[in-house]
């Protein structure tokens, strides 16, 4: 069934428990079918129902927080937590799905570490997806750059802390060295590397 037919099967009965987790298992194994998933996060007639939307609360929370060994048990497409993070706070549709939020934010409280900037798994295309959101003017998208940025504080060498800021200064440029897809890529957080990197 097409996913396009997934979401308005919805609108003619409402499915048993057992088909109803079919077919969100099966909407959630691509970024294609996903689109269809997540008009239904944020559709108020399908949520307006108990049932379904415990379901489809479960299933969110369960994708969104997976870990990566899991991937083969469910089935999906393998795909690292930021990636995920990324690819429904760049969704117009998903900043509609307020029911959703509070979990989104949460799960992302309990792996922030994961959203960092020298997250080595970050790629030119998810990078490219932060540009691309740069006008995006939303509480949500603006808690998420803040649990991205972990640029770290420079310490002001004296003759007091020479030692400690030169172990300071050696932790920064692996920083940035982490970094580096960052620094040549257009996006909200290259100007602040860029001071950073020149302090």
């Amino acid at each position: 069934m097409h996913g396009r037919s997934f979401y308005l099967f919805f609108y003619v009965k409402v499915p048993s428990k057992e088909l109803t987790i079919h077919i969100l298992e099966r909407l959630l194994k691509s970024e294609a079918s996903r689109l269809h998933w997540i008009k239904l996060l944020a559709d108020s007639k399908i949520t307006a129902s108990p049932v379904l939307y415990e379901l489809l609360r479960e299933f969110f929370k369960n994708w969104l927080n997976r870990k990566e060994k899991e991937e083969k048990k469910f089935s999906y497409d393998e795909q690292p937590f930021h990636s995920r993070a990324i690819e429904l706070i760049s969704s117009p549709t998903f900043q509609n799905a307020k029911l959703y939020h509070s979990d989104f934010m949460e799960i992302l409280d309990e792996r922030e570490r994961e959203l960092w900037l020298n997250n080595k798994k970050w790629t030119s295309d998810q990078i490219k997806i932060t540009y691309d959101c740069g006008d995006t003017k939303s509480d949500l998208w603006e808690k998420m750059l803040r649990k991205m940025n972990n640029i770290p504080p420079m310490e002001e060498l004296n003759e007091n802390n020479i030692e400690s800021a030169s172990k300071k200064l050696c932790q920064n440029l692996d920083y940035c060295l982490d970094c580096q897809l960052w620094l040549k890529r257009e996006n909200p957080m290259r100007k602040q590397l860029l001071d950073f990197f020149n302090k």
